[in-house]
């Protein structure tokens, strides 16, 4: 029976084809899906580096936004600081300029007062000098001090007159006569007068 065909176990060589083609499109769907996990695997790696930058972008852009409104802030209270240290520099100033000008008046008053009561301390009077005090200053014109303040205490001075000097230095003067000519003596009041030896004189006159 070698020769008889088994007609019913005979293989379908288009059916084996086409198992080996199924067979085939498995391997190569197989590969291409185990291609297609590794990709995704290594995009997943990459996704979540992404998302771990996102989120580190995201917290440096919430920190950034912080500092930035808390600067805002600082800014905004700085500003009313000074505003207010400068409105109250402005309510300040007319308060000041009157202590000023109350501070100058009295300078003045005070400038005046002390010249006024110089010139009544001297006099306005007019006197004679003597050959040995003549001599004095011409020995020693430093003595003009003393001269003048010797014939003050004796009262017989005919003439005085105060004078401010460049320097702010007040100068005491006195007409007098020298070698038969009238002449100014002056020399300084605080080397003059201490207040353990006033001037002797009572009589007044005005300050020029």
């Amino acid at each position: 029976m070698a020769g008889i065909i088994d007609v019913e176990n005979m293989v379908d060589h288009r059916q084996v084809a086409l198992l080996v083609g199924r067979d085939s499109e498995k391997v190569r769907l197989r590969r291409a899906l185990e291609i297609a996990e590794i990709v995704m695997y290594d995009r997943g790696h990459e996704i979540n580096a992404l998302h771990t930058r996102l989120q580190e972008l995201r917290r440096r852009a919430e920190h950034l936004e912080e500092r930035a409104e808390n600067e805002k802030l600082r800014r905004k209270e700085e500003h009313e600081m000074f505003v207010g240290k400068l409105r109250d520099a402005r309510s300040a100033v007319p308060a000041e300029q009157m202590l000023t000008e109350k501070f100058k008046q009295l300078i003045q008053k005070k400038f005046f007062l002390e010249k006024a009561l110089l010139a009544k301390d001297l006099g306005r009077l007019r006197w004679s000098i003597s050959q040995s005090q003549i001599e004095a200053l011409e020995n020693d014109p430093s003595s003009t001090e003393e001269v003048i303040l010797s014939h003050l205490r004796a009262g017989d001075v005919k003439e005085t007159e105060i004078v401010m000097k460049a320097d702010s230095k007040i100068r005491v003067a006195i007409l007098v006569v020298l070698n038969g000519a009238m002449r100014h003596l002056s020399g300084s009041p605080i080397l003059m007068f201490t207040e353990s030896d006033p001037p002797q004189c009572s009589r007044s006159a005005e300050a020029s």
